[in-house]
């Protein structure tokens, strides 16, 4: 399990954790974050054609959604409305990177 699109350094600094103890499940929860918000996008991620920078927006998605995903893992339903739907602060962020689907 490996975070791709954000370091476990920068995710520890976002959530505010200081120590090692709790690094697995950090690194667990980015890259849930990380597979849900890739499969949510339809746009590159990515500035560059070599794939090698990342938008900050996309990282800033990923690191607000581990954030959640961290401080509420005792929780059993997230958003009361419909818990399959991503927080609005992390949709918010990549809206630019998806575009509109008809169902």
């Amino acid at each position: 399990m490996e975070l791709k699109y954000i370091t476990l350094e920068m995710l520890k600094h976002h959530i505010f954790v200081d120590h090692d103890l709790d690094d697995s499940i950090i690194t667990l929860y980015g890259c849930t974050a990380e597979q849900i918000l890739e499969d949510y996008v339809t746009e590159s991620v990515f500035i560059d054609e070599e794939q090698t920078i990342i938008k900050a927006n996309f990282q800033a998605a990923v690191a607000i959604y581990t954030a959640i995903l961290y401080r509420n893992r005792d929780e059993t339903d997230l958003n009361s409305n419909n818990s399959r739907s991503l927080p609005r602060s992390v949709t918010s962020l990549i809206a630019n990177l998806r575009s509109p689907t008809i169902a």
